[in-house]
């Protein structure tokens, strides 16, 4: 269990791939800025990791990451430390995008991916944003 003065692990999320069930939507709109209730997923994520007590996200991106990094930036306004690892030309699948953000993770971290579902870094579930899913 942790304490209050322990600090939490960071948190990679998992925003690379090109996710295919959310098709035609995603042919153009990485998964993480799909829409749901009216935001980016990716920002009720952010915004509950925060809440959770989360400092540093590693945002493994691939598909259409740039747009990814335009929304979330530095994660300033998230009042979280983002950096990004990125899969480059060849998605790196879930193994190979971990693998490659090991160096900008500590040794212990926590991971989730950019799908509209939740369970927090503390095992406290969260019920997730309720909405349509709407393109950006």
């Amino acid at each position: 269990m942790m304490t209050a003065s322990a600090p939490m692990v960071p948190v990679a999320i998992l925003a690379g791939g090109l996710a295919k069930r959310l098709r035609p939507i995603t042919a153009t709109i990485p998964k993480a800025l799909v829409e749901v209730a009216g935001e980016p997923f990716v920002a009720h994520q952010l915004r509950l990791l925060r809440r959770e007590g989360i400092e540093r996200v590693v945002l493994c991106v691939g598909h259409l990451g740039d747009r990814v990094r335009e929304f979330v930036g530095d994660g300033g306004r998230f009042g979280l430390d983002v950096v990004y690892s990125d899969d480059g030309d060849t998605l790196l699948g879930t193994g190979g995008a971990l693998r490659r953000a090991l160096p900008l993770l500590a040794t212990r971290f926590s991971c989730c991916t950019a799908i509209p579902t939740w369970t927090s870094p503390t095992g406290r579930s969260s019920s997730r944003s309720g909405g349509p899913v709407r393109r950006r």
